[in-house]
């Protein structure tokens, strides 16, 4: 009998991608040490997303489990409340963000752009003075936010008010007690 060597395992992850795939649609790069392209076109990737999506969304705030599926660099979770996925700005958000500040016509979107903001730019000096309006107020804006992060962005909001109700109180207590 030859000697035979064994396949090499395929790991999926929860969402039933192989690791380099996932971490493509979370990042919209592989790593590093991939040695071959993932997928074979943009039309490819747009596909996995569509079959993929409900499950990759359903991994946000969820923590990575074992030698985090190959990501890197290692994370503790998949992706944060009030963010998504880079696939999820390519193929799902209905418009790139607002900026805020800075002069549109210093930015390039048709040369790429990476979580709904352009990645290219005039000049540094350019990219320094704009600012876009943050992944969580755009969620906000376009009422995208799901069940999950409403819950926690109101606990916070609650939080933050408690704290500045106490605050308000210990100043009010304090200029209370230096009067005469």
């Amino acid at each position: 009998m030859g000697f035979r060597p064994k396949k090499p395992i395929q790991r999926r992850t929860d969402a039933g991608l192989s690791p380099a795939q996932l971490e493509i649609h979370l990042d919209g790069e592989p790593s590093l040490d991939q040695p071959q392209p993932v997928f074979r076109d943009e039309e490819e990737l747009k596909q996995s997303w569509e079959k993929s999506k409900h499950a990759i969304m359903a991994l946000q705030g969820h923590p990575v489990r074992g030698e985090s599926y190959g990501l890197s660099p290692p994370r503790q979770t998949y992706f944060d409340w009030g963010s998504r996925p880079e696939s999820w700005w390519k193929f799902s958000a209905p418009e790139p963000r607002r900026l805020l500040r800075g002069n549109p016509n210093n930015a390039f979107p048709e040369q790429g752009m990476r979580k709904g903001i352009p990645t290219r730019f005039r000049s540094r000096e350019a990219y320094m003075s704009m600012e876009y309006e943050s992944e969580k107020a755009y969620l906000i804006r376009h009422n995208l936010l799901n069940t999950a992060e409403k819950a926690i962005f109101d606990r916070e909001v609650e939080d933050k008010s408690a704290v500045e109700d106490s605050q308000d109180t210990t100043h009010e207590t304090i200029n209370e007690r230096k009067e005469p």
